[in-house]
């Protein structure tokens, strides 16, 4: 029993060491043409709503993705798995309050944040990434659900989507507004939104896979 967890676990290991190989070489494939297409002020207003992103979705899901894994492993390996599917229900009410505080707070505070760190020109950025947070908060605990489990796939799986959603999306829409000649924070603001839809279609995979 000791030797099939342990296998499982190394399986499990491997699974997402490649989802995060390739994840990163996406990342590289569309940071640079990104960087290209847009302008060093452009930029500045994606980072700007990237960190705010990273603050509010640190912040909303807080650890508690592990917490869920960790629950859940324990129900599972009882055999109470009509309990998992409960915590499942939970978890997802949970994250989904706070992820819609932090979309909310994000989106409304958006001047506010961007005005901060003088930046104001990020303002429609920061808005338009803001129900990434909400999409991610909620993926997270199907996340830990599948990885309470030992089942990486799916996580490995919803991040290359997200991954590939970006890149394919986000040049596509970068290049067409570069080309039709509106603003850098027009520009700036369509091209973080693919991050947004990206985890949407990356929580609708994980919807459908565990409905």
């Amino acid at each position: 029993m000791a030797e099939e967890k342990k296998q499982s676990f190394l399986h499990g290991a491997i699974i997402l060491m490649a989802g995060t190989l390739v994840v990163k070489v996406v990342s590289v494939l569309f940071k640079v043409p990104i960087t290209n297409m847009l302008s060093e002020s452009a930029m500045s207003y994606f980072e700007t709503a990237y960190t705010f992103f990273n603050l509010f979705s640190t912040l909303a899901t807080a650890g508690f993705p592990i917490a869920i894994s960790k629950i859940i492993s324990e129900n599972s390996v009882e055999g109470r798995y009509r309990d998992t599917k409960k915590i499942l229900k939970v978890s997802l009410a949970f994250f989904s309050v706070t992820g819609l505080l932090g979309t909310l707070i994000m989106f409304f505070g958006a001047g506010a944040f961007a005005g901060m760190i003088k930046n104001p020109g990020a303002t429609f950025s920061i808005m338009c990434l803001s129900p990434a947070v909400l999409f991610l908060c909620m993926m997270s605990a199907y996340r830990g659900y599948a990885q309470g489990h030992s089942n990486m796939v799916p996580t490995a799986v919803s991040q290359v989507i997200e991954a590939v959603s970006k890149l394919g999306i986000g040049l596509a829409l970068a290049w067409y507004l570069t080309r039709q000649g509106f603003g850098m924070e027009i520009t700036a603001a369509g091209a973080i939104t693919v991050v947004t839809v990206g985890t949407m279609v990356a929580l609708v995979y994980m919807v459908l896979n565990y409905t």
